[in-house]
């Protein structure tokens, strides 16, 4: 009898477990893809294939919904993408995205410098806007009812370059803001330009519950060979990195109370 009980007993254990939400398999990419919100469509995947210079989109069920040829821009690299949606940068039907891409040139036969620019278009190609020397942008919300577009403008042909920065009033409303995009998030952005010999500049963002900190630099083994003290006084860091070798190289920044994900850059 006792067998029997606890034979019953450990079905409705098993029972129990079975009947709880579990974790679910959903589906799988080839390479890295990112996530938004669109007015309408709801949320959005989509990746880059820097390669075949496409921009794909998929639905929340994951299956393909359109592809974005991006070659019509004919860049030479492009460095970031982002910002897919449907009404924040116009009213029309068109998915638009904001594509930042650089060239190399040479200023003579030995020295180059990178040439970044900042550009709006849509799918079927149109331009919206184009800045040129613009590179890390980023878009609040402004007042609920529309955003505001910030782009930084160098030039780095001169080799005191200057700084700039431009403000565009944008019609729509960011729908998905993640932490990379909000300006009053503790984040970490990608290096530029990336690869480099001389310099490199690093954006970054402090909260306030990390108001400061240390960037620390490590070769590719992990080991950290120098550390930049960073607060809220700056969005940028600039790093000399004429004397590093060769290489493949690790950074993040730390605060006493937490810690970014680390990024990569490489010198030439």
């Amino acid at each position: 009898m006792k067998k029997i009980q606890i034979l019953f007993v450990s079905l409705g254990l098993l029972f129990a477990l079975q009947s709880e939400a579990q974790i679910e398999w959903e589906s799988s990419y080839e390479g890295t893809v990112y996530q938004t919100k669109m007015a309408i469509k709801g949320n959005v995947y989509y990746s880059i294939d820097s390669y075949s210079n496409k921009c794909i989109l998929y639905n929340s069920d994951h299956t393909t919904w359109k592809t974005i040829d991006i070659s019509i821009l004919e860049v030479i690299y492009i460095y970031e993408l982002k910002y897919v949606s449907l009404h924040l940068f116009n009213s029309d039907a068109l998915v638009e995205l904001l594509v930042v891409y650089s060239e190399y040139k040479y200023a003579n036969d030995t020295i180059g410098y990178y040439e970044f620019t900042t550009m709006i278009v849509n799918e079927s190609g149109a331009q919206l806007l184009a800045v040129a020397g613009g590179a890390n942008p980023y878009v609040f919300n402004d007042d609920g009812t529309s955003s505001k577009l910030m782009v930084y403008i160098y030039d780095y042909s001169l080799l005191l370059y200057p700084l700039q920065t431009q403000v565009y009033h944008l019609p729509g409303v960011q729908l998905a803001v993640n932490e990379l995009e909000d300006p009053d998030s503790f984040f970490l952005g990608n290096p530029f330009p990336n690869p480099s010999k001389s310099e490199i500049i690093i954006p970054y963002n402090l909260s306030q519950e990390n108001d400061s900190g240390y960037l620390l630099v490590a070769d590719n083994t992990g080991k950290v060979i120098n550390k930049y003290f960073v607060d809220q006084g700056a969005e940028q860091l600039k790093i000399n990195i004429s004397s590093f070798n060769s290489g493949v190289y690790l950074y993040w920044v730390e605060t006493p109370n937490s810690k970014t994900e680390t990024r990569k850059f490489i010198v030439e």
